[in-house]
């Protein structure tokens, strides 16, 4: 018999194994997947847990558990070498890797090419990031309830095959609309006749109708995607000790990041090629140009076919792998679950690994405190990082005077080399600290106290943009006391309109920015020199440049100089603020898998992701992308609907940003606390 003791003085367990001398028998309990165990109860006072235990090299897993093969009949010899926890890592890796390069990298990268394309608010975008949460939310506690027990590597390659068919289902809009027409056919410089094309244009173009789609293939995705971070999380852990486990899923959440940034960086590329790439868009000006819309959809088709590849050997793995069960046996024996000793009165069903009922054993979730507090934090810390990183190149650019494809580039990088930082930091302290679970949960308070620190980055801003009519005066205009006005008397002779179509920002040799060289009083068309265009004679600019110019148009026709000073320290300070968020999944996502009963450990993920979703993710980016749209000072309509935002308050925007993610790290940090005061280890409880 193997006697565990558990010394609350040092944290640790003293193993001993001794010749049982008592004529009673233990009470067996019957489970397919481990041997017989028999948990008894400290006597009250009592400052040890006695855990009984059969022999550990009596146990063996069943051959057909442990073989690799796509049926009982297709065992392969030569695939057999596959059947080991490593190789396991490194096909669910690939699977992290191409969901966070899709829905991640792809997806979040695209909203602002969709948002013009497809005249779709900050709002409506936000929805499309959100509705992959909704489809996991849909799908996660059955698939994780039912898929305990069964062969996980199989529920795994049908959602990959589903996620194929949610990318290729995002493509469709592409596939099925007319070619992209990025301008009217009228001038965009002063001119005097009023237009009457512009209406029979408009209405051929109402494309806001394709969110629908959008949305669809995005909750496609989520379906596809809800195993891979409960079944396939639950499957990595059972199958590793206790100190593998964290830096085993410190890799798997780590590529989990890699994949994003691949997804922002190879967009980043692709989104410098035209939408339509038959089509050579001499007259659109260069790919910074705010009327470009790149090829949003090639990674969406890339990612179906590569979905569909992966999905075939990840259907042949184990069911188990040889010496996993005692690895789970030895687990057993140093229960850290919340409360233990009550859950065994109240439901010994569920303890015992006996089939019982699905809201039992969600009862027996929900009255566990702990484990509640850390899925409410989960989901705070995910509503803000979903909702930053879908909108952070917005920021960057609104507030720090980032160029679009700057920002981009920036938001892959600090992705990229923060997350894996953080994510293998977490698995590293796991592996080596060693950490009794109250300790850990409060490193992790601490962790999320720190970050909040670096939240103050966002104290820094650079001065905003000058728009002429919004929050700038036309310099030759009479009227110097309104605003919001974009038709004054030095371009009331222009016949100039307010549409998408029309608008084609420029930067005057003012430094401030004009809707359209027509709302600049510009009388000649452009001259293009190293593909920026330039533009002169125009009666609302008094100023020129040395070459005679008053207005030029290039980084989508904003005076963007690159000279704000605090640029270098935002990047610092969102790299380490981005570093701590991520140093914290491992940690926690170990907190929460400690602190349920083992036999529900599958369960136990599953309503974290429910509550992560359904308060976090799901209504982050929507939520933002309202408060967004609420410092909105120049919408760009068309087709008589409102479409995108073009120009924000950025007074307005610096202050949500702020108070948003300030806010959210304190809640954060308090449901942390609640979760570290809360917790009640198995041999604290057994004395009351």
């Amino acid at each position: 018999m193997v006697i565990v003791k558990f010394d609350e003085n040092t944290g640790t367990n003293e193993v001993k194994q001794i010749q049982d001398t008592t004529s009673d028998q233990p009470e067996h309990i019957e489970s397919t997947a481990t041997p017989a165990v028999e948990a008894r109860r400290p006597s009250c006072g009592s400052s040890q847990l006695d855990i009984a235990a059969a022999n550990l090299d009596e146990i063996k897993e069943k051959p057909t558990d442990v073989a690799c093969g796509w049926h009982q009949q297709c065992q392969p010899e030569c695939c057999q070498c596959f059947a080991r926890p490593s190789c396991l890592l490194l096909w669910l890796c690939l699977c992290s890797f191409t969901q966070g390069m899709v829905i991640s990298g792809f997806v979040k990268s695209v909203v602002t090419p969709i948002e013009l394309r497809y005249e779709l608010t900050s709002k409506e975008s936000g929805f499309i990031v959100s509705m992959y949460d909704i489809g996991c939310l849909v799908c996660v506690v059955p698939v994780s309830y039912f898929g305990h027990g069964h062969r996980r590597s199989r529920l795994i390659s049908i959602g990959l095959l589903v996620m194929g068919l949610g990318s290729f289902v995002f493509f469709l809009p592409h596939l099925i609309t007319d070619k992209y027409i990025y301008q009217s056919p009228v001038p965009s410089v002063c001119y005097p006749e009023p237009n009457k094309v512009y209406p029979k244009f408009c209405n051929s173009q109402n494309l806001n109708s394709y969110k629908y789609v959008f949305w669809t293939g995005q909750f496609l995705h989520g379906v596809g995607a809800s195993p891979l971070y409960t079944l396939g999380v639950a499957y990595l852990d059972d199958n590793l000790s206790m100190e593998d486990s964290g830096t085993f899923l410190g890799i798997y959440y780590a590529m989990s990041i890699i994949g994003p940034a691949v997804g922002f960086l190879l967009n980043a590329r692709l989104l410098n090629v035209y939408v339509e790439p038959s089509a050579t868009p001499s007259d659109i000006g260069p790919n910074n140009s705010s009327l470009w819309v790149g090829a949003w959809w090639i990674g969406f088709l890339l990612s179906a076919l590569a979905s569909v590849a992966i999905a075939g050997p990840m259907f042949g793995f184990p069911k188990s792998f040889q010496g996993s069960a005692r690895i789970r046996l030895k687990r057993k024996r140093v229960p850290e679950a919340h409360r233990l000793d009550d859950l065994v009165k109240d439901a010994p069903s569920a303890i015992n690994g006996s089939s019982m009922g699905f809201f039992q054993s969600l009862m027996v979730l929900l009255k566990n405190p702990t484990m509640l507090f850390l899925s409410f934090a989960g989901a705070v810390q995910l509503l803000l990082l979903a909702s930053l990183s879908t909108f952070g190149p917005k920021i960057l650019r609104t507030l720090f005077e980032f160029s679009t494809s700057r920002a981009t580039l920036v938001m892959g990088l600090v992705t990229v080399f923060a997350g894996v930082i953080g994510m293998l930091a977490g698995g590293l302290l796991i592996r080596f600290s060693n950490l009794p679970l109250g300790r850990l949960l409060w490193f992790c308070v601490a962790s999320a106290a720190i970050s909040s620190l670096f939240a103050l980055g966002l104290l820094l801003k650079c001065r905003g943009q000058r728009f002429a009519g919004i929050n700038q005066h036309y310099p030759m205009s009479a009227d110097q006391q309104r605003l919001y006005k974009l038709t004054v008397d030095c371009n009331k002779n222009c016949s100039c309109q307010e549409n998408k179509f029309m608008y084609n920002p420029v930067c005057g040799a003012d430094k401030i920015v004009y809707y359209s060289p027509c709302f600049a009083g510009c009388q000649d068309n452009s001259t293009v020199i190293d593909g920026v265009h330039y533009f002169s004679n125009c009666s609302c600019i008094t100023a020129q440049t040395s070459d005679g110019f008053a207005a030029r148009q290039d980084s989508a026709g904003f005076c963007l100089e690159g000279k704000c000073a605090k640029t270098s320290v935002i990047i610092v300070m969102l790299f380490l603020l981005t570093t701590c968020i991520f140093s914290l999944s491992v940690p926690t996502l170990q907190c929460t898998m400690r602190v349920v009963p083992a036999e529900l450990k599958d369960l136990g993920l599953g309503l974290q992701w429910v509550i992560v979703r359904l308060f976090g993710s799901i209504p982050g980016p929507p939520l933002l992308g309202q408060l967004f749209d609420s410092t909105c000072s120049l919408w760009i309509s068309g087709c008589d609907k409102t479409g995108s935002c073009s120009f924000y308050n950025s007074q307005k925007f610096w202050l949500t940003v702020l108070l948003f993610t300030l806010v959210l790290k304190l809640i954060e940090v308090a449901f942390l606390a609640l979760a570290a005061v809360t917790y009640v280890p198995p041999y604290r409880a057994a004395r009351k």
